[in-house]
């Protein structure tokens, strides 16, 4: 997961330049702390929503946006890779 996590990123330059050399990193980091602190860091998915199952296109999580530019997900993941990892791409 951490891997496909990268090219994602990159879609994004400013989130790209906060995370892809982290996630790059040999480095593992098991403290809790904000991810920018940390010497390396793990992603993680969110994949499937509990009524789609398999079924990718029934899932009805949704993303909204929020004024500061992050979003709020809206909806109910069932199956979360690594839940112990640093960020999270969540399909939706």
């Amino acid at each position: 997961m951490t891997y496909a996590a990268v090219p994602t990123l990159r879609t994004d330059p400013a989130l790209a330049s906060g995370y892809v050399d982290l996630l790059a990193s040999r480095d593992y980091d098991p403290g809790l702390r904000p991810p920018a602190e940390k010497r390396g860091l793990l992603a993680g998915m969110g994949m499937t929503a509990k009524q789609g199952g398999s079924d990718v296109r029934a899932n009805t999580t949704l993303a909204a946006p929020a004024r500061d530019g992050t979003r709020s997900l809206l909806g109910h993941k069932w199956f979360t890779s690594a839940p112990m990892d640093n960020v999270f791409l969540i399909l939706t």
